[in-house]
């Protein structure tokens, strides 16, 4: 949320201060993706260096009979499903809250509107 809000708040500087709001709210989605990119592939590193047997067979016969699939008895309990979902999920509501909030105060003229450089290309 913090790089998010800072990238934009440097592109709304790069553009004497009065950035178009539909430009500013575009490139903060950009870069909402591309962290949720960044952080799912830190993630997918970072998962066999510190479970090294994370992805190898384990027991089948701890699991109950006729269970749900949310009661995990495998090795992790489902922390590789937990970890991307926070990836995942945690950027999207942080950047787009970020992407949404940051355009509207960060403009020193908010009485007009210029046209996007982005859309109307």
């Amino acid at each position: 949320m913090v790089v998010i809000g800072a990238y934009m708040l440097a592109l709304n500087k790069s553009k004497g201060e009065n950035a178009s709001t539909q430009t500013m709210v575009a490139a903060g989605h950009i870069a909402t993706i591309v962290a949720i990119i960044i952080s799912c592939i830190v993630a997918a590193i970072a998962l066999p260096i510190f479970i090294p047997d994370i992805f190898s067979g384990g027991k089948s016969d701890g699991a109950l009979v006729n269970a749900p699939s949310q009661t995990g008895t495998g090795k992790t309990n489902g922390l590789v499903f937990i970890l991307f979902m926070c990836a995942t999920v945690g950027n999207f509501c942080f950047g787009s809250f970020s992407s949404f909030m940051i355009p509207y105060t960060a403009r020193r003229n908010q009485t007009k509107d210029r046209k996007s450089e982005v859309l109307n290309n």
